[in-house]
């Protein structure tokens, strides 16, 4: 399915992954990842807790990558969950 997309002339997929698929004429950008200090700081700015260290072990555990930090600062944005709602759903997981 990947490769049928990528063979349309104007469609430019973009994938995250942390092995490099066999793809035809795959590209691939390497995306750093954030100091920790900047990891909490990008967390804490876009989920809206206020900033304590209730996130520590799950942003070291994303490894501190940027769209994992980004999607799960989403998820407690879009479910409205405090520290504790956050800490549950974690271990949950």
């Amino acid at each position: 399915m990947v490769e049928e997309f990528g063979s349309y002339e104007h469609v430019c997929l973009i994938t995250t992954c942390r092995m490099y698929p066999d793809i035809h004429g795959f590209h691939c950008d390497e995306v750093l990842i954030l100091s920790e200090g900047g990891a909490r700081e990008v967390f804490y700015n876009l989920c809206g807790l206020s900033r304590g260290s209730v996130a520590g072990d799950p942003i070291r555990s994303l490894d501190l990558h940027p769209l994992s930090l980004n999607t799960l600062a989403s998820s407690v944005c879009g479910n409205n969950w405090d520290a504790s709602m956050l800490l549950k759903a974690w271990d949950d997981a």
